[in-house]
C-alpha cells in the first residue's frame, strides 16, 4: 500500500559533491546520483565512485536525507559482469 504523505517531497539530482552539498543545505529530502563507470545516463555530470558510496551515505543520512543510485541504461550481455554489485 502506498505512503500518504503531509507534503511533497524534493528528490535533487547530485552529479558531483558540491551539488550534493548544495542539494543538502537547499532542503532537499532526497537525491540521485549515478556512478562513474557508464551505467548512468548522467554522463556529463562527474558522478561518484562506488568507493565512494559509504562516505556518501554516511553524510547524507547524517543529514537525514535518503539517497538512490541511479541506473538508467542498457546493460548489454559484455557489460553485465562489470555491471553487477558486490
Amino acid at each position: 500500500m502506498a505512503r500518504v504523505l503531509d507534503k511533497p517531497e524534493l528528490l535533487a539530482p547530485a552529479g558531483d559533491e558540491d551539488s550534493l552539498r548544495a542539494a543538502i543545505a537547499a532542503g532537499a529530502d532526497a537525491v540521485y546520483f549515478g556512478l562513474r563507470g557508464g551505467f548512468n545516463a548522467r554522463a556529463r555530470a562527474d558522478n561518484f565512485s562506488a568507493a565512494d558510496l559509504p562516505r556518501i551515505f554516511d553524510h547524507l543520512h547524517a543529514h537525514g536525507v535518503q539517497g538512490f543510485v541511479t541506473f538508467n541504461t542498457l546493460v548489454g550481455r559484455s557489460g553485465r559482469s562489470r555491471a553487477r554489485w558486490g
